[in-house]
Parts: C-alpha cells; structure tokens; sequence
C-alpha cells in the first residue's frame, strides 16, 4: 500500500525521542490502518482511516495530541488476527477453505451489496479480488447456492437470491428427498402435513375474513369445473389448498404450502387419477368449504382429516410393491 507523505510524519513523544511510521497496512473491512510505531508507541497500533485523512489535513499545534485519542495498541498477535479476518487474499488458506470467502460474499448479499436478481461476477473476477483459486470459488458457489443465497445453471453464471422463506425452505429440498427414500420418510412428511393444514382449517373457521371465504369459494368452484380434466384439477386442487395457508397473513405459511408441493408433487403426479376420484376429492373440498363457512373449527378439522387421509390412500398406491 503506497501512502501519502503525511503518514509519515515524524509524531513526537511527551519523553521519547521522536519516532515515525516503520510500517503500515490496511485493515479494509473496518477502514481502519494498522499502523507500527517506533518511539511513540512501541507496537502494532489501529487508527480510524479517516482520523488518519484528517491528521494529515490539520493544522493544529497540538496534532499528535488529537491523534492518540484514536489509537488503539494491539498485540503483534491480535493485529495478525486482525489481518487475517479482514484481508481477502487470507481466504485461500488451507486450513480455511472456501469459508471465508462464503462469509464475505453472504455478507455483500444480505447488505445489498450484491443485489438480489444480478449475477455474481465472474469466477475470474472473483479469484482476483479476493486473491483465491478457482477451486475455492466454485466451493464457495457451491456453499452459497446450498444456503439458497445462489441461483445456479450450467454453464450460466449464478444468479444472486436475497434469502426469503421460499429460498430458505427450497435450500433444504435435497435434504428433504433424501429423507423421503427412508422407510416410513413420505408417511412422516404427509402426516405433518394433516398436522398443519388441521390447524389451518380451524384456524380459517374462526377468523376468515370476507374476502378469505371468497377467495376459496372461487379456488372451489374451479376445482369442481376441472373434475374432468385429471391435470387441470391437480393444479386447482393445490390453489384450493393454498388459499387455507395465506388466510392468516403470515408469509412463512405461504412458502411452506409451496414447499410441501414440491417435496411430494412426484407421488401426486403418479398416483391414479380420473373423474371418479376427482369428484371424490372435490367433495372433501367442499365438506372443508362448508364447516370454515358455517364457522365450525371442529367440523373443518374434522373434514380436513377425513379428506387428506383417503388422499393418502391413493398416494400409498405410488409406492414400489416390497
């Protein structure tokens, strides 16, 4: 780091003699320098870049005065702590990792630094700044998109994603699936499923507003049109339900519903379809329909219960025979 000259000005000490700058480093990610001193000090000292700026600029008698109220000595050990936290050519240690490299790319997405919809520089770009190997930046890609942070594509450069509850609960779909392949894992996911959507019926039943109930009345009325078409009544049959989780206005519930979908949407895709069993489904809408209107919690979590158990019986149907 090349400094101005007035870094170096000699800064007298009250006994000892006069000493001066033997070094000095940059503390970026705090704007501070790391200074050491030589007769003023003795040691590692931290400055506030800018009190250093206007040291440089003032015209006080008493300038070195002014100064100390800024310093902070450090340890030559702190300061290498110091260093090694908040330099990015540190990043490509050995014994690091991709870690570091994470933590400050997470940290410029949270801040905005790094807004949500762009695209991360490039894997050469990123490698010079930060002073890191190809290997270390795809670790660090690869971290970030498992924390939903990251969108990745072949062949196409990651696209940023500002954390939300969608990309928080779509960071654990790989986890999920896999939890699925286990003995009893579908059953486990299908029964908290009851659980929730029990409590979101009853929930429905005693605080629905107006528009709640017409927003579902319309979800049910295009389920019933669609009963003919087996693909169209799938996706009418997922709205009907989605509406149940929007009704109390919590954005986790929303994202929840849509995460549900997507971990068990390939056993409804499977499972046996046709109007018959579509009119039965439909039905178990309607009884749900019915007590949320007729303001009966009791009624809908009953009616909910009824309706998802002989909805499991189909999705058992998609299970390989043992």
């Amino acid at each position: 780091m090349i400094l101005p000259d007035f870094y170096h000005t000699k800064l007298p000490d009250n006994k000892a003699s006069p000493g001066s700058h033997c070094q000095a480093r940059s503390v970026p990610e705090n704007q501070h320098l790391a200074l050491e001193l030589s007769g003023w000090h003795g040691g590692w000292v931290v400055i506030p870049l800018q009190a250093c700026i206007m040291f440089g600029q003032s015209k006080s008698k008493d300038k070195e005065g002014w100064l100390r109220g800024f310093v902070t000595p450090v340890e030559s050990e702190q300061m290498t702590e110091i260093e090694q936290q908040n330099d990015p050519r540190q990043t490509d240690r050995p014994s690091d990792g991709p870690a570091p490299l994470i933590r400050q790319l997470e940290t410029r997405i949270m801040n905005g630094e790094l807004a949500s919809g762009t695209r991360l520089p490039p894997e050469r770009d990123l490698m010079h700044i930060y002073g890191v190997s190809r290997t270390v930046v795809r670790e660090a890609i690869a971290g970030l998109a498992g924390r939903g942070l990251l969108e990745t594509r072949p062949r196409f450069r990651p696209i940023v994603r500002k954390p939300d509850y969608d990309t928080a609960l779509n960071s654990l779909g790989g986890m999920i699936q896999h939890l699925l392949n286990e003995t009893g894992g579908i059953k486990n996911l299908y029964d908290s499923r009851i659980f929730f959507e029990s409590a979101l019926v009853r929930h429905a039943a005693a605080h629905a507003r107006r528009e709640d109930i017409d927003e579902l009345r319309d979800a049910l009325e295009r389920n019933r049109a669609a009963i003919d078409d087996s693909d169209e009544f799938y996706l009418t049959d997922v709205a009907f339900h989605g509406v149940l989780y929007r009704a109390p206005r919590n954005p986790v519930y929303p994202a929840l519903h849509k995460a549900y979908v997507g971990w068990l949407s390939s056993h409804w895709k499977e499972m046996k379809r046709g109007p018959e069993i579509n009119r039965l489904n439909f039905a178990g809408h309607k009884a749900v329909f019915d007590a949320i209107v007729s303001r009966d919690p009791d009624a809908a979590e009953q009616a909910l219960q009824r309706h998802l158990q002989v909805a499991w019986e189909y999705v058992r149907s998609t299970f390989p025979a043992p």
